[in-house]
């Protein structure tokens, strides 16, 4: 009887301590893994590297793999698991099937060049462009939001130059083909080939666009992927941006 009894406790404690290791092990696997990011073509120079290497200092055993694909490629290649999360905007491509998490709500700007003649103002209404030629970034999605924008802003402006490059479209605006809406930012403005823009506040009620971070729906998310949707959303805040 006494035997019997001590079998059972002594198998029990295995259970347990196997449980344990299993655990352990799991927790193990998850610290030392990697991730597969799909980034938005436009937002990596902005963000991709910094946020990558701080993540990958604090988690040295995990490796991130990123790739660069346009809105509908990562809304895509999300819902077929080629990539594990993207680092997208809200809007531009087909949600169905996708779950996200904010990190950043930003309100786009206009850009002219340093010689037009609304350049010193701070702020201005998208109608006083009603009449002038526009320059537009073409990037799949892209042009589908800001064509929405102009639309809501209640004007249908001449379009004078097409690229799919954000720093192609800078300089043309700089070269005074027009104007143009942006909503990334680059520190200078200065353009690649030296030419000087300005960057204006709409006041209008515009639709702000916002940075997430998008998951497929419905699929458990385990301790890495929650560790780096943690780690982006303190990232934003930490370089001066906060979801609003």
């Amino acid at each position: 009887m006494h035997g019997r009894l001590f079998l059972h406790h002594a198998t029990a404690l295995e259970q347990q301590t196997e449980q344990v290791a299993r655990e352990a092990a799991a927790l193990a696997t998850e610290a030392a893994g990697e991730i597969r990011l799909g980034v938005f073509w436009t937002l990596s120079p902005f963000f991709a590297a910094r946020l990558i290497r701080s993540f990958t200092e604090a988690n040295p055993g995990v490796k991130i793999r990123q790739e660069e694909m346009s809105l509908f490629d990562l809304a895509d290649s999300l819902r077929k698991g080629v990539v594990d999360v993207t680092l997208t905007y809200d809007r531009g491509a087909d949600s169905t099937g996708l779950d996200f998490v904010e990190l950043v709500s930003l309100k786009p700007m206009v850009v002219v060049s340093a010689s037009h003649p609304l350049a010193n103002r701070d702020c201005i209404k998208l109608s006083e462009f009603a009449n002038e030629p526009y320059v537009m970034l073409d990037g799949p999605g892209s042009r589908t939001y800001f064509e929405a924008l102009l639309g809501e802003g209640g004007i249908n402006p001449p379009i004078s130059y097409v690229s799919t490059s954000l720093e192609s479209v800078r300089s043309a605006v700089a070269a005074g083909f027009g104007f143009t809406l942006l909503v990334m930012r680059p520190p200078s403005s200065t353009t690649y080939d030296g030419g000087e823009i300005k960057t204006l506040q709409i006041d209008d009620n515009v639709r702000p666009l916002k940075i997430v971070l998008g998951f497929r729906d419905n699929i458990h998310r385990g301790v890495l992927l929650r560790r780096f949707a943690d780690h982006a959303t303190s990232f934003f805040k930490s370089i001066g941006f906060a979801s609003s």
